[in-house]
């Protein structure tokens, strides 16, 4: 009796872990410089459940990777390409081809009108080393194969940067990174790509306009910072996020928006955002943890409250190895780094699954090798996207145990918000659901399962006992 109650303990134990969140490794690491296809590997290696990288057009229409829409922040764009900047002094990613971005390398950031490095103790800006500047293409096909290699599942978080600065260049980004994404089957909210971008109104033409099923994030800042023309006041009162729920899965704040400090950097209180965006079935990855760049005194204290007092979904930091050991170590309890993630796809490793498919787009950069390594060049044609009317559902997300918080933010309800109206047949939202814990690929670490296994072969060991005397009693007899 005591073998099998410690066998439903077992049970029961695993079954109460808790799941820690996910860890965003923000533009790839704070290691090597910034969106490289170095630094996203090393992310990758490094176990961060999501890479997070940005994405700008070239003046060819071509996805170039890289966080701001001018170069003179990380690459030599003055020195390889003089005379090109604007009346800013500024070079526009968008006044270059590829061909002219490839004779570019890259360097850890600088501030670009006097060179000095953002980051001082990171690597360094002036060292020569050829990073380059990579395509969506050539990053989407990077985690693919390292997904396939390693046999992990890491997924893409991809910024569409500027939809609106874009759009006054007459390029719809939003459509092409639909286009290039859809030519590698990556269109299901199963799939590991998601989408997010600080324009909101971008987010609910994505969604509703070109009928989008993948998984949408809203980045989300203070309105003074001027990112978008979108009124994050609005999105994050309670009426905002219950209106962004019918459109992403999640809200990817400024962690400003999520707690208030004092003058020194200490957290004097909790916004509701949290508790309203759960209350809704929303996700919450806040921006960026960086233990070079923290308000306050501690940055283990920084994500320890972060993670057990507000409750936030995960992290988007700038050392996803050192945020995956705080939570490792620091939890209630110890958790393995490959344990499953809050948002889990299913992904074919077959190698030919997720692999450009021919005629579809004219806005991949390169030909690329299809089924049995046989090229095929970039086709002249534009084909559109069909519209998908197929409802979408996903399983419901569990809200965890809300606490009482206090709401820093007033939202003035005027001038009124432009409201988005979509019809009635628009799809419901897709929200995201918890692995379950006794799943063999759930939360559950192997010292849990070696106990289930030990105290049910202890108690078939018992009852065997129990039978071989039972016959030898019957055999005296």
């Amino acid at each position: 009796m005591l073998i099998f109650l410690l066998f439903l303990y077992s049970i029961a134990n695993s079954q109460g872990l808790q799941q820690r969140p996910l860890v965003i490794g923000h533009r790839g690491t704070a290691y090597l410089p910034e969106l490289t296809l170095a630094t996203q590997s090393m992310a990758h290696a490094y176990g961060a459940d999501i890479i997070e990288i940005d994405v700008c057009l070239s003046k060819d229409n071509q996805l170039i990777v890289i966080h701001d829409i001018y170069l003179d922040g990380v690459t030599n764009v003055g020195e390889v390409l003089p005379g090109r900047n604007r009346s800013n002094g500024l070079s526009y990613v968008i006044d270059f081809t590829l061909d002219e971005l490839r004779d570019l390398t890259v360097h850890e950031r600088v501030r670009p009108l006097n060179g000095t490095q953002t980051f001082p103790l990171r690597f360094p800006a002036k060292f020569n080393v050829n990073f380059r500047l990579s395509t969506l293409n050539e990053t989407i096909e990077l985690l693919l194969g390292l997904n396939r290699a390693t046999g992990r599942k890491r997924q893409l978080l991809i910024e569409i940067k500027k939809p609106e600065y874009h759009t006054q260049h007459n390029r719809s980004i939003s459509s092409i990174v639909l286009a290039t994404l859809d030519a590698y089957n990556l269109t299901q909210p199963t799939d590991p790509v998601i989408i997010q971008t600080f324009h909101i109104e971008e987010l609910m033409n994505i969604r509703h306009n070109h009928s989008s099923q993948l998984r949408l994030f809203a980045l989300m800042t203070l309105n003074r910072v001027g990112e978008s023309s979108s009124d994050y006041d609005f999105y994050r009162s309670k009426e905002g996020i219950s209106i962004l729920a019918n459109t992403v899965q999640a809200l990817a704040p400024d962690h400003l928006l999520v707690v208030d400090y004092d003058s020194n950097g200490t957290i004097i209180g909790t916004s509701n955002l949290t508790k309203w965006a759960h209350e809704s079935n929303l996700m919450v990855y806040p921006f960026t943890f960086r233990k070079d760049l923290f308000p306050g005194s501690s940055f283990e204290k920084l994500v320890d409250y972060f993670w057990h007092t507000v409750q936030v979904d995960g992290f988007i930091t700038d050392h996803p190895d050192y945020v995956l050991q705080l939570l490792q170590t620091n939890g209630s309890k110890k958790q393995k780094e490959d344990m499953p993630i809050a948002s889990g796809f299913s992904q074919d490793l077959n190698p030919n699954y997720y692999v450009r498919k021919p005629g579809k787009t004219e806005l991949l950069d390169e030909a690329i090798f299809y089924k049995r390594d046989e090229p095929f060049e970039r086709p002249v044609e534009i084909v559109h996207r069909p519209v998908l009317k197929e409802t979408i559902f996903m399983p419901d997300r569990k809200a965890p145990p809300l606490m009482h918080t206090r709401d820093t933010y007033v939202v003035s309800p005027e001038p009124e918000p432009v409201m988005y109206t979509t019809a009635s047949n628009v799809p419901p939202r897709a929200s995201f659901s918890l692995i379950p814990a006794l799943s063999l690929n759930a939360d559950c670490p192997c010292w849990s399962w070696c106990c289930i296994v030990f105290a049910f072969l202890v108690l078939l060991s018992l009852a065997g006992l129990c039978l071989y005397y039972i016959l030898k009693r019957e055999e005296r007899i």
